[in-house]
């Protein structure tokens, strides 16, 4: 009554065997209690998610995240920040504005990602951290959208508070890398702490 598969990985790795992600199985009988306890283990699985997704966001409520939100929703006239520098890039058929921010005390960075590829754009990741000796930093980001689908735009916007350019009484310039959800690191932009000062 059962089919057991696995599915495995596009990728190979050098070793050329396939990765395994996991084990499925298909029941034939969706009355049967194997089939019953298939469903109420996927059922846990997405409430857990949802369960992370919205203690994320409760721990990420600042004002630092609501003008990364602001941001990324495109209406940088309802926020404090006073636009320094544009430049575009494009890379295969998915086109990059980067656009900066000063503020009062916060800088922040807002990238337009235009999708004219086949298959969506996601992010990974976003990585703040010192130029110079690689120390993390902390960072307020927002996107509009979880995934850019082919054909549209979206947007990511990072807000970096003053204290994360301090180290002692010196302010050190940062860097900020995106990343897509391959691991390849798509982007990266220097900030340096002219942004902050008032």
């Amino acid at each position: 009554m059962e089919i057991p598969f696995v599915v495995t990985s596009e990728q190979q790795p050098r070793d050329g065997r396939r990765v395994a992600d996991q084990q499925v199985t298909v029941i034939r009988n969706l009355e049967s209690a194997s089939a019953a306890q298939a469903s109420l283990y996927e059922s846990l699985k997405r409430e857990r998610e949802l369960r992370e997704k919205v203690e994320r966001y409760e721990q990420e409520d600042s004002v630092d995240h609501a003008l990364a939100a602001l941001l990324a929703k495109d209406v940088t006239q309802q926020t404090p920040f006073r636009e320094r520098r544009k430049w575009r890039l494009q890379e295969g058929d998915v086109e990059f504005v980067v656009r900066l921010f000063s503020g009062n005390g916060k800088a922040a960075v807002v990238f337009k990602i235009t999708n004219r590829e086949d298959v969506p754009w996601k992010m990974q990741m976003a990585r703040l951290y010192t130029a110079s000796g690689w120390k993390d930093r902390p960072f307020a980001l927002r996107t509009d959208h979880e995934a850019i689908i082919p054909g549209t735009a979206g947007y990511v916007a990072v807000v970096v508070d003053q204290s994360a350019f301090e180290e002692g009484t010196a302010l050190k310039n940062l860097l900020l890398e995106i990343y897509r959800d391959d691991g390849y690191r798509q982007l990266f932009v220097l900030l340096d702490p002219s942004l902050i000062r008032q």
